[in-house]
């Protein structure tokens, strides 16, 4: 009896795991035809070695790759997959471009091999990683933000990202451009599979897509947001730092193209959640779902008022950002 429970058991157990095998490859077959910059990724993380390390006159700094490129997933469906992959794609842009530096340190010998240097990489796409390097010295915690930033500005990321421990408390506005890096990303990602979200639901696959995006979107208007108010913080209290930044060409590359990017998929999905705001808003049906007319919601209005103001036109000028 013991044995035949055994067996049950792990022919259960097999079952499972093919089911969710192919419940992957299903999924990692959409992305791979819907969002090239995304399977990309994936693929480039899972090759990813062990640990990495990098010398440089007499000093070594290392790492060490503890993270499981599926992670962050939930395989209980297709649609639940599908959905979880965005935080999925996220996380791991922030574990792989935790290692771009090492490389590309390695490639032009340049790097400082010193735990007092802030070492950052970006993906940027398949065939594009940035990378940067600031001494720890002249970076400052992003709580210091928070007097200057009125309640009426403390959206839904603020206190993630203001004023819980994240690496924005660490490593300052390097910390902050990872994580707008890395919503850009997850963003596009979700932006991509629209088509899968419809095939999946052709009656209101738009409606699940556009209730997702939405976050995703509005991030960008916080993350530009807190880079601006710290790069003005900088400028009047650690002028230091901002006249660093400001002719620092890794940064400005990097700044410019994260927010260039972002903005681009801004403009895209505005245009595209508007059409099916009308959409729905024309069914005749006796069952609709709820669409809010503002793609981002009405709290991000704010930030994007803000953001249009003259009160960010010196960093505009002195960093070529929109």
């Amino acid at each position: 009896m013991l044995k035949s429970t055994t067996i049950l058991l792990c022919l259960a157990v097999s079952h499972t795991a093919l089911k969710a095998q192919s419940l992957k490859d299903s999924l990692l077959d959409d992305i791979e035809t819907y969002s090239p910059i995304s399977f990309a990724l994936l693929e480039a993380h899972d090759a990813l070695e062990s640990s990495y390390d990098y010398s440089n006159n007499g000093a070594t700094i290392s790492t060490v790759q503890n993270t499981d490129t599926y992670e962050y997933m939930n395989w209980d469906n297709y649609d639940a997959a599908l959905y979880a992959m965005s935080i999925n794609i996220h996380e791991i842009c922030h574990s792989y471009m935790h290692y771009i530096p090492f490389w590309e340190m390695e490639a032009c010998a340049c790097g400082v091999a010193d735990l007092d240097v802030v070492h950052q990489g970006f993906y940027i796409s398949p065939e594009e990683n940035l990378w940067i390097q600031v001494d720890k010295s002249l970076l400052f915690p992003s709580r210091k933000l928070i007097p200057y930033i009125p309640e009426s500005r403390r959206t839904f990321r603020y206190k993630t990202y203001i004023v819980g421990e994240q690496s924005a408390q660490g490593h300052g506005i390097i910390g902050l451009m990872d994580e707008f890096n890395a919503y850009y990303i997850g963003a596009k990602y979700s932006f991509d599979m629209l088509p899968v979200y419809q095939r999946e639901d052709p009656e209101w696959g738009y409606v699940w897509w556009s209730n997702k995006m939405k976050s995703l979107m509005a991030a960008y208007f916080e993350f530009d947001f807190y880079i601006k108010e710290y790069l003005l913080y900088a400028q009047k209290f650690r002028p230091k730092t901002y006249d660093y930044l400001k002719n620092d060409l890794s940064f400005l590359n990097i700044y410019n193209t994260i927010q260039t990017r972002y903005a681009d998929l801004l403009s895209i999905y505005e245009k595209q959640y508007q059409r099916h705001y009308d959409k729905n808003s024309a069914n005749t049906d006796s069952f609709r779902w709820t669409m809010d007319e503002y793609p981002f919601g009405d709290e991000y209005e704010v930030l994007q008022k803000a953001l249009s103001s003259e009160e960010y036109s010196v960093i505009q000028e002195d960093f070529g950002v929109k």
